[in-house]
């Protein structure tokens, strides 16, 4: 039953209610200030009181958490079930100005979710909201004119509306713009700034400007090279899950580079890589199972972790099978002057 009566609040019809009107706009307000902070238990709390008081952009948010899996567990089809109950309110509201509603109407035309895909049509709402000041807006806005999606693609525009919400301290709107700077791309190239706007979103908890910013520090790009800073920042994004950060801090445990030479550290974190579907980590740790490296030696488990790599891509793991399928051993070609194939893996951009 509370679930019927959720459906008709969305669609802004009044069942009744213990709370006001500004009781529900202040559980929203509560809850995208959490959203904003990255308290999203806190911000799935607040949303889902104002569905229940009627707010429809409150149902659209929740949407948007169970699309992405923030604070709640990802289900697109809970969703795509949300987005449904908001998009009449949602337009309602638009239509009467309110700026959150014009976000979101933008973005379920852009995305297709209850309506039709209308590209066109999400950038003029999307307009509309960055217009008023929605950070979000002026940052979805940017991405259109980057990638030339529903408007003409425009590189400076691009990077105006980057800037208007890096003014309001948007974090992805800080890392776009900074790869904006570090591209070239509507501004000129300057890998000094690239890097302040990476660090920005990066203090933020922003997994692709940590990157990002290691890698600048790793390769000396617009800061002073520094592998240790480097291997903290690819630390923080691998303790976000994120694959390539994974992969390349086992690189630099690999190498003793920014932190004491580890195979087992480095072995286990290619293996989250692998786990996620990085063939170089698969190989690597491959050649790790092969020579016992960090983990027992297991030459069964080397030929499973190679074939999974070739089967991904990895052009070396599928040189090794075709050796080993021709009787060669390992030493008589894989070896070099530098060592093992492992030995010459690099951090990768």
């Amino acid at each position: 039953m509370k679930k019927f009566v959720i459906v008709l609040l969305c669609l802004g019809i009044w069942v009744g209610s213990a709370f006001s009107a500004g009781g529900a706009d202040e559980l929203y307000r509560q809850g995208l200030e959490a959203y904003m902070a990255q308290d999203y238990g806190r911000a799935f709390e607040c949303f889902s009181g104002a569905a229940e008081e009627g707010n429809a952009v409150a149902c659209a948010e929740i949407g948007r958490m169970y699309e992405r899996g923030y604070g709640v567990e990802e289900d697109a089809g809970l969703a795509l079930e949300w987005f449904g109950r908001a998009f009449d309110g949602v337009k309602k509201s638009a239509e009467a100005g309110d700026v959150r509603a014009q976000f979101f109407l933008a973005r379920m035309y852009y995305n297709g979710q209850a309506a039709e895909l209308d590209r066109a049509l999400a950038a003029e709402w999307f307009l509309k909201a960055a217009d008023a000041g929605d950070m979000e807006a002026q940052n979805n806005l940017g991405v259109m004119y980057n990638l030339g999606e529903g408007v003409e693609r425009d590189y400076a525009r691009a990077a105006e509306l980057y800037r208007e919400a890096t003014e309001q301290g948007y974090m992805q709107a800080q890392y776009n713009l900074g790869v904006m700077y570090d591209r070239g791309e509507g501004v000129e190239q300057d890998y000094t700034r690239a890097a302040e706007l990476y660090g920005k979103a990066a203090e933020q908890g922003y997994v692709q400007a940590q990157y990002s910013l290691a890698l600048m520090y790793y390769y000396g790009e617009g800061v002073e090279r520094d592998y240790a800073q480097a291997a903290e920042l690819f630390r923080k994004a691998a303790e976000q899950g994120y694959m390539q950060a994974l992969y390349n801090l086992g690189v630099m445990y690999y190498h003793g580079e920014g932190a004491e030479q580890d195979y087992a550290q480095a072995a286990e974190l290619f293996r989250k890589a692998a786990e996620q579907g990085d063939a170089d980590a698969m190989y690597i740790l491959g050649e790790m199972y092969y020579d016992g490296q960090g983990v027992e030696q297991d030459h069964d488990q080397a030929a499973e972790l190679f074939r999974k790599a070739a089967d991904a891509g990895n052009n070396e793991a599928q040189i090794f099978l075709d050796e080993a399928s021709k009787n060669l051993t390992k030493s008589t070609k894989i070896k070099n002057d530098e060592g093992s194939i492992g030995n010459r893996q690099e951090v990768r951009k």
